[in-house]
């Protein structure tokens, strides 16, 4: 059987840790990771006191800030179930990093819906770095189905 899920409280309480852990490892100042992602420092210290959560576009910036993707900085703080992705057969296979994804990646792929098409449009025309965010997000969100 899996764990409970986190709370939203017990997250944002492992995000606010997770902050302050990665900040004083570095030895930074509030004031200074505040300013380099373009909050004020009061805003910041919400986030490590645990008063706030920071959205995704803030956890994105502080994430690159210290050498990260968004998932990287968000998998501590989560219980996330493990990755799966289906076969050409249609079964069930855990991902195994990678190896997997280049598996899934150049498994034959179905006819795309209209919706899908429409969002493969307009997801290939953004900057590469807004592509990025969009996976990041994508990725965090599937870890918090409601």
């Amino acid at each position: 059987m899996g764990k409970d899920r986190k709370t939203s409280e017990e997250i944002r309480q492992a995000i606010a840790d997770r902050l302050r852990a990665l900040r004083e490892k570095h030895g930074y100042k509030q004031v200074d990771v505040a300013a380099v992602i373009g909050i004020k420092q009061g805003t910041y210290s919400n986030y490590e006191s645990g008063k706030r959560t920071p959205g995704i576009d803030v956890i994105y910036k502080i994430a690159h800030y210290y050498g990260m993707t968004s998932d990287e900085f968000i998998a501590p703080c989560v219980e996330l179930e493990p990755e799966y992705f289906f076969n050409e057969q249609g079964d069930q296979v855990l991902a195994d990093g990678d190896d997997a994804l280049i598996r899934y990646i150049e498994a034959p792929v179905p006819p795309l819906s209209r919706q899908v098409k429409e969002m493969l449009y307009h997801f290939t025309r953004l900057p590469m770095d807004v592509q990025r965010e969009v996976i990041d997000y994508t990725i965090y969100k599937k870890g918090h189905k409601n």
